[in-house]
């Protein structure tokens, strides 16, 4: 009867033994895997005992914690999209904030436009009121002597924006009396 495990070539660790003419078991020269034939005690039976021994700590062990295991635990997955959550949700008030900011300065550098065109009409010597509405903005100018030839002169500008919002201008005048 012949026995196959005798020659057969069985590979432990990174060792490959074969049996030899003479019916002795010999090894190559490269040294095992994590010590699988030196530690064991270099016998096939010793390395099946360490394999089985490896195979239950692997099967003890939690799945996130075996080596070489992938992906991601539900605890993390959470951890992550509330963190993504938290983000997007900055983001989105910092967009928020900044078109209310927009719209603010377009109301600022409109009502300092308005404030300019009626400073210049009345430079130039027109002295009526607005005769149209000016939308949400409320235009008024005052006029007071400050000296024989000189007056000051002054536009504000009143609208709402968060509260109400006031802008003035002032202006010395020549009268030419």
């Amino acid at each position: 009867m012949i026995d196959r495990a005798a020659h057969t070539t069985r590979r432990w660790g990174s060792v490959a033994v074969a049996p030899g003419q003479d019916g002795t078991v010999k090894k190559n020269r490269r040294a095992p895997l994590h010590g699988a034939g030196r530690r064991a005690g270099g016998t096939p039976a010793a390395t099946r005992r360490l394999a089985a021994t490896r195979r239950l700590a692997a099967i003890r062990r939690p799945a996130h914690t075996r080596i070489g295991a992938r992906g991601f635990t539900l605890v993390e997955v959470i951890v992550a999209l509330l963190l993504f959550a938290i983000g997007a949700a900055a983001l989105a008030q910092t967009l928020v904030m900044a078109q209310q900011q927009r719209a603010s300065t377009g109301r600022w550098l409109h009502a300092v436009s308005l404030a300019e065109e009626r400073l210049e009409l009345l430079r130039a010597g027109a002295r009526d009121d607005d005769a149209a509405p000016l939308g949400e903005f409320t235009r008024r100018w005052s006029s007071v002597a400050v000296a024989p030839d000189l007056e000051r002169v002054e536009v504000t500008v009143h609208w709402q924006d968060r509260g109400p919002q006031v802008f003035g201008l002032t202006a010395l005048r020549r009268t030419g009396r």
